[in-house]
């Protein structure tokens, strides 16, 4: 079985099922450089010839995704989808900043209402 962390918290409260799980393992987030090269193969495996974003985005990204790869997935994607709205070519840091912002509000206030 495979989930987030707090998958494992609600499999300890049920005996049966954590007797049935041999292997536990706990992937940590990716470093900053790991960050950077991730995101550099997800544009290029998308057909990117370059990197849009700049080093500042990348910290951006980084601190507010903790390296963890679905959340650097949704800040970098919404970066893409405004970024064209903008006709921008370049997301900076205020952009990736303004955005991981407000995703990270989001899913607070999802959390809160699951």
């Amino acid at each position: 079985m495979i989930g987030q962390p707090e998958f494992l918290e609600k499999v300890g409260v049920i005996p049966q099922l954590q007797q049935r799980l041999g292997i536990k393992y706990h992937l940590v987030g990716l470093n900053f450089d790991e960050t950077k090269e991730y995101i550099s193969h997800r544009l290029s495996v998308a057909g990117a010839e370059s990197n849009m974003f700049t080093e500042g985005a990348i910290e951006v990204i980084y601190d507010y995704s903790e390296g963890l790869p679905r959340k650097i997935n949704n800040i970098c994607d919404m970066s893409l989808l405004v970024g064209f709205g903008q006709e921008t070519k370049t997301i900076d840091t205020e952009l990736a900043n303004k955005l991981a912002v407000d995703l990270n509000t989001w899913g607070r206030a999802y959390a809160k209402n699951v």
